[in-house]
């Protein structure tokens, strides 16, 4: 039991406190992933089925036990990453295809079990640099935003299979994707005057296929 350093009386239980981005949310014990489906729902006024099979093109939910294991919230219109969805720490599929998502929070890396995140169509210029924690991510579908740049930090994403950063802004792509060495696709489409460092086309001989 806690006391107060001053007076010795008992300090009341404090519930347990998670930052994101700047907002403190208080967890309650009894926060389930059914709390976190109804409060997704309520943002986007639609429900979310769970499905058997996950789909990227529909807004539905997957589960494997009794974790989540996939979630899908498609053209919903939303501007801002959910914040909900960084307590689904047992993620492997993401995918906010055809929304208006404008910026990811640094606290993405904490979705270490992501093996597939599906972020096309929407109006991304920048990716955190804390997108390189997503050590088991395979495959990276982030067509079709405003990406200028892509942070070095995605050459730590060493089990990256599939990478998707075709119609975007881009002009150059960073040097440390030479360490993609399990790297199969590259779409690098509709990014005009695009620049691919020498040490990256040398994947090419690794198998990796370069799409432009």
């Amino acid at each position: 039991m806690l006391v107060c350093p001053k007076c010795g009386e008992p300090l009341p239980k404090l519930e347990r406190i998670y930052e994101t981005s700047g907002n403190s949310d208080i967890i309650n014990e009894d926060y389930t992933e059914k709390n976190i489906i109804h409060s997704l729902e309520k943002l986007i006024d639609k429900k979310i089925p769970l499905v058997e099979k996950f789909n990227k093109s529909s807004t539905c939910y997957k589960k494997e036990g009794q974790e989540i294991i996939g979630l899908s919230i498609f053209n919903c219109g939303i501007k801002t990453f959910p914040h909900e969805i960084l307590r689904l720490k047992f993620l492997k599929y993401l995918a906010l295809r055809r929304n208006s998502i404008e910026h990811l929070p640094k606290e993405i890396g904490f979705l270490s079990d992501l093996e597939s995140l599906d972020l096309r169509l929407n109006e991304l210029e920048a990716l955190p640099n804390a997108i390189g924690l997503l050590f088991k991510l395979k495959n990276l579908n982030i067509s079709s935003n405003r990406l200028i740049t892509i942070p070095d930090s995605i050459g730590d994403m060493s089990m990256l299979k599939n990478l998707n950063i075709s119609n975007n802004r881009l002009k150059y792509i960073p040097l440390a994707m030479e360490n993609l060495h399990l790297l199969k696709s590259l779409n690098l489409k509709a990014n005009h005057w695009i620049s691919i460092p020498e040490n990256v086309k040398k994947l090419e001989v690794e198998g990796l296929d370069i799409i432009l």
